[in-house]
């Protein structure tokens, strides 16, 4: 483990409700701190974990894949003996934590990865594009940015770096979820709700390694009054589970527990020859994080959200072939707020959505909105350095038909009823190959007139500056 650098480069907490009813003294966690470490020395400190009131005792529950590589005291996480011999590049390790004290305990989940910076990130070491989080696993589509008179200069998701359920990592079949706190299972629905699972909880779930694609497949539910949140990590959803319309879902997650929030990352999520009626994988009703997952042949929407208000972050996706096979009249919307819109921030950043073809049939779709179907307001709207590529592989932009993709971004104008911006609304730094769509931007929807902020959006074939009219 010597003669390369490592680093311990991020730590997210998950956090779930009190075991006893004495709020007053809960120990709940509030802050982490990582450090760049390199595996190899016994005891040596990987981060810390403070807690609002103090606990007297710490605890690690569960650490998939890395059991006994870390220990925590007093809130010190450090390596074991196990960890410093085992721990390998690049990974990713979820440790389950529990602080206590005479009054109360709270659980969390630390997301911890651990990435060799020098061979993992060719753009160089950025805190912001998201190499240092990636999983392991080789770039899906390492050549679709050569030839390009100007590409992004940061590491480009899917392109530098992998995303996706992490490379060699053994998944739990769905159906053994059963057991799970919180969690019930009627045919090939999940459902997370406490009043029907065997273990009732109406804390946070964590669904963590999970093939979802086996035995026919598996949807989630999240009912209103269930769950109070939900996270799926390092997961696989796949065709061979959908196939011939044996799991047949509106959504592949639903939540209709108005205000619970959703965390969907690190997973794998491949719709090619699925026939299920999905109009969108993620059905959101509460703060949404989608980061690090790779979507490949989707017959759907990605993100379709209810009204908030609530916070988005939508970061480090590679988004691969859209392929409408058994809804060709489905719109692609990667981002879509089906009714009325009211974010306190919406952060669409360093996604990579790549789509190599168009298809006669295929609907004229948009990439991200930022309106509401039924009007709203954007607070804090930001869409920043993403690459997004069409290709036309017959004459769509000439004939304005048959591209999958009508314009890339529809900001938050030229829609009726009106969304408003009420705060900053930041479109930088987005590279293009508009060679598949009509245009990079929808026309008057984006400007600065409605308060958006423009600056660096690059046609990468020209090299040219891209200016929202």
């Amino acid at each position: 483990m010597t003669n390369a650098f490592y680093a311990l480069v991020a730590i997210a907490m998950a956090l779930t409700s009190p075991t006893s009813s004495s709020a007053a003294t809960q120990p709940v966690i509030i802050t982490t701190n990582v450090f760049s470490t390199e595996p190899g020395a016994t005891g040596q400190v990987a981060g810390t974990v403070a807690t609002q009131n103090p606990a007297t005792s710490w605890a690690i529950t569960n650490c998939s894949g890395c059991a006994n590589y870390f220990a925590i005291n007093n809130g010190i996480i450090t390596l074991t003996s196990a960890g410093a011999a085992a721990i390998t590049t690049p990974r990713n390790y979820n440790i389950f934590i529990t602080a206590a004290n005479s009054g109360a305990s709270s659980a969390g989940m630390i997301t911890a990865t651990f990435t060799n910076t020098a061979a993992a990130c060719p753009r160089g070491v950025s805190a912001t594009d998201g190499c240092l989080r990636a999983p392991v696993g080789s770039p899906q589509r390492p050549a679709i940015l050569n030839g390009y008179k100007q590409r992004p200069p940061w590491n480009v998701a899917g392109v530098d770096y992998y995303v996706g359920a992490p490379v060699g990592s053994t998944l739990v079949d769905w159906q053994t979820l059963g057991t799970t706190p919180g969690i019930d299972i009627s045919g090939h629905t999940i459902r997370c709700d406490g009043t029907y699972a065997a273990s009732p909880t109406s804390n946070t779930v964590t669904l963590d390694g999970v093939d979802f694609s086996l035995h026919g497949g598996a949807t989630i539910y999240m009912p209103s009054g269930g769950c109070s949140g939900l996270f799926v990590t390092n997961s696989n959803f796949g065709s061979s589970g959908c196939a011939n319309g044996s799991s047949s879902s509106y959504y592949l997650v639903q939540n209709q527990n108005a205000g619970a929030p959703i965390k969907f990352k690190y997973n794998t999520v491949n719709m090619m020859n699925c026939e299920m009626g999905v109009a969108a994988v993620l059905d959101a009703s509460g703060d949404v994080v989608l980061e690090y997952n790779y979507f490949y042949g989707l017959q759907g929407q990605i993100l379709q959200a209810a009204p908030g208000p609530y916070n988005v972050k939508y970061r480090f996706n590679l988004v691969d072939t859209s392929y409408y096979q058994f809804l060709p009249t489905n719109h692609m919307n990667l981002q879509e707020f089906g009714t009325g819109v009211s974010t306190v921030s919406d952060l669409v950043a360093y996604n990579t959505v790549y789509q190599p073809y168009n298809a006669p049939n295929m609907g004229n779709g948009e990439i991200f909105q930022f309106y509401g179907n039924a009007g709203g307001v954007q607070t804090g709207a930001a869409l920043m350095n993403n690459t997004m590529i069409a290709l036309d592989t017959g004459s769509c932009k000439a004939a304005q038909t048959g591209c999958l993709v009508s314009y890339a971004i529809h900001g938050t104008g030229k829609y009726s009823p009106t969304t408003t911006v009420n705060g900053p609304a930041y479109n930088q730094n987005n590279y293009f190959d508009t060679s598949g769509m009509f245009g990079a931007y929808y026309t008057g929807s984006t400007t600065a007139a409605l308060g958006w902020t423009s600056s660096g959006n690059i046609d990468m074939k020209t090299g040219a500056i891209i200016t929202p009219q």
